[in-house]
């Protein structure tokens, strides 16, 4: 770990990572633009957050927080944030085991403050857009815009499919299902084959050595949390609504899913063609830039 001007720590990628495609130039490059992606963006705790959250800010310009999904960190969002600093603030959260629902919108108000900022747009993805209809629910007035990525409304239903899923994996966080983790995200990208490489070893590092079981369940709990709070979308939040919609999305989540237009009919919505995969954050992060932006 080499230090940075700031005095954090600046990120290293390990040699099992750097070798398993050492020999792929473009690759390469991938690996040394994200290493000093990492270096750069050093995270900060949350003053009052009690853990939950940590975060790193770039950019000037109007504030956009990012949320990411459960299973992703921020600097998964590495490709797309450099798009939106040019023209914005980002502040892109972390969640690491959150106790509760309100333990993580605490921790967005914490970082409001710490921030500075009286109004945000909000950008969710997946986890992250049931999280910020929640906050821009509970809070509307700090809310300026919502851009909703493939990102379920609060249902009951899901509520009780998230329950059933933390208690499944309360019990053992192991090799095979870190393997399914790993999987499921690989197959959620559409990337260049010659890009293909560094994600493998950006999956492999996030599953093998980030990712853990307290991380897995405590989310699993508070997704459960936030789709109990199941309601109509609150008359005093007038505010623009983007949801933009991609492929590959698993059966099981695609109802929860189909209830935020509904939520939102007033939203403009968008969706990708075919062949971009899930993960547009990687794999279309200037067209989704262009979008949020405007």
């Amino acid at each position: 770990m080499a230090a940075s001007a700031s005095g954090a720590k600046a990120w290293v990628p390990g040699p099992d990572w750097q070798a398993s495609y050492i020999a792929a130039k473009a690759q390469v490059s991938l690996l040394e633009r994200f290493s000093a992606f990492r270096s750069l963006h050093p995270a900060c705790p949350v003053p009052q957050g009690g853990g939950a959250l940590s975060y790193f800010a770039s950019g000037s310009g109007p504030a956009l927080v990012l949320l990411p999904d459960a299973d992703r960190p921020a600097d998964c969002f590495w490709r797309l944030i450099e798009c939106l600093e040019r023209r914005m603030r980002v502040i892109a959260v972390d969640y690491h085991a959150p106790e509760s629902a309100d333990h993580l919108l605490d921790g967005l108000r914490a970082i409001l403050a710490a921030e500075q900022l009286s109004q945000i747009a909000v950008l969710g993805f997946g986890f992250g857009g049931l999280l910020a209809q929640s906050f821009a629910d509970a809070q509307p007035q700090s809310v300026r815009a919502l851009r909703l990525i493939n990102a379920p409304s609060p249902m009951q239903r899901a509520a009780k499919a998230a329950q059933r899923r933390a208690k499944a994996s309360g019990s053992v966080w192991n090799f095979d299902q870190r393997q399914k983790a790993k999987r499921a995200f690989l197959k959620g990208l559409a990337c260049p084959s010659e890009e293909a490489g560094f994600w493998r070893g950006y999956a492999r590092e996030l599953f093998a050595q980030r990712w853990n079981k307290a991380q897995a369940n405590a989310l699993l709990r508070v997704q459960a949390q936030l789709h109990e709070q199941a309601g109509p979308c609150p008359s005093s939040l007038r505010i623009p609504v983007l949801i933009v919609e991609t492929e590959g999305i698993p059966l099981d989540q695609q109802p929860a899913l189909r209830r935020t237009p509904a939520r939102f009919p007033l939203a403009e919505r968008r969706s990708f063609a075919p062949g971009a995969g899930r993960m547009i954050e990687i794999t279309r992060p200037r067209e989704l830039a262009h979008w949020i932006a405007l």
